[in-house]
């Protein structure tokens, strides 16, 4: 990477997948000891292991430090910039890495833009977002861009088939049927709430062993709190790609693509029962939970109140 110009990356994609997948081999390739023929890294360096591990010395990481999804203007300062600004360990690149980059408020957009603007030399920033929409247009127009991957593919294996199941139970379309389904989904966050939890004991406790860093309160809920919201997407991307396979069957017909074919029939069977405008206000429904999500409202409550709107077309229902 010798004589390149310092510069920021927008890395945008699933934070914790994607775009966090794209960073790791970024850097790899940019710390790489022994890189080969054509400059790709070599897997097995100091320098790349460390990378992977996330404790190189040269690659400095911010992330939102409390429940509030924020990252300020003090954190960016004294984490991030000081520390790029500093000699550099193992005396070349240096990187930054901002994870959640959307966190970002207008104060601290703005003390990362004085450095973006006269970056230290052999210094480049990575931000990693799944809303580069959120990002300061400033910042935007001097970084470039990388689109990692399509955040938010929805749930998968294990963890789909609870959600999935209450989605295709066919328990009728009256208000005890819903309350069945909102339960049934509520238990299903909660379970990723625990499986987000772990997963970070886990991580931090990993990251403590090999480096010695420990991890303070504030900053491990946060990391918490921010798989949680990740696993939380996935739940609502699948449960609109439910109700978006009824739409399509209603307006495409039965052999129309659909992203949950192993429930064709039922799918089949649901969307004839319902129109149109019906299948359409489920899609909404699910995308008004993602807005009563993101406004901190009781997840039960808001679960409870989508699943009131939602037309199920199940056989004890009708035609709506």
């Amino acid at each position: 990477m010798s004589g390149r110009t310092a510069c920021g990356y927008i890395v945008a994609g699933d934070v914790r997948r994607e775009a966090g997948a794209f960073a790791d081999g970024f850097l790899e390739t940019v710390m790489c000891a022994s890189p080969g023929p054509d400059g790709e890294p070599c897997g097995v360096c100091d320098g790349c292991r460390r990378v992977r591990g996330h404790v190189h010395p040269d690659v400095h990481f911010l992330s939102p430090e409390k429940k509030s999804r924020v990252i300020s203007a003090e954190a960016m300062r004294s984490g991030l910039l000081a520390a790029v600004s500093s000699t550099s360990f193992c005396g070349g690149w240096q990187a930054g890495v901002v994870k959640w980059a959307d966190c970002l408020n207008e104060a601290s957009s703005n003390a990362f833009l004085k450095t973006l603007e006269e970056p230290p030399p052999d210094t480049l920033f990575l931000l990693l977002t799944d809303k580069p929409e959120n990002l300061l247009p400033t910042i935007v127009s001097r970084c470039q861009r990388v689109d990692a991957g399509r955040p938010g593919a929805g749930l998968s294996g294990g963890d789909a088939e609870p959600v999935l199941a209450a989605l295709s139970a066919d328990g009728g379309d009256g208000p005890l049927a819903r309350a069945a389904a909102a339960v049934r989904v509520c238990a299903a966050l909660e379970t990723l709430k625990e499986r987000a939890e772990s997963e970070i004991r886990e991580e931090t406790g990993r990251l403590a062993a090999e480096s010695g860093i420990e991890t303070g309160k504030d900053e491990y809920d946060a990391l918490v709190s921010a798989r949680y919201r990740e696993y939380r997407r996935d739940l609502l991307v699948t449960m609109e790609t439910w109700y978006r396979d009824i739409a399509a069957v209603k307006c495409g017909g039965p052999d129309a693509p659909l992203k949950n074919a192993a429930f064709r029939d039922t799918i089949a069977a649901r969307a004839a029962a319902l129109s149109a405008a019906s299948c359409f206000a489920n899609v909404e429904a699910v995308e008004a939970l993602a807005v009563s999500f993101e406004r901190n409202l009781p997840e039960a409550m808001a679960v409870s109140a989508a699943f009131d709107r939602i037309s199920t077309g199940s056989r004890a229902g009708g035609a709506q």
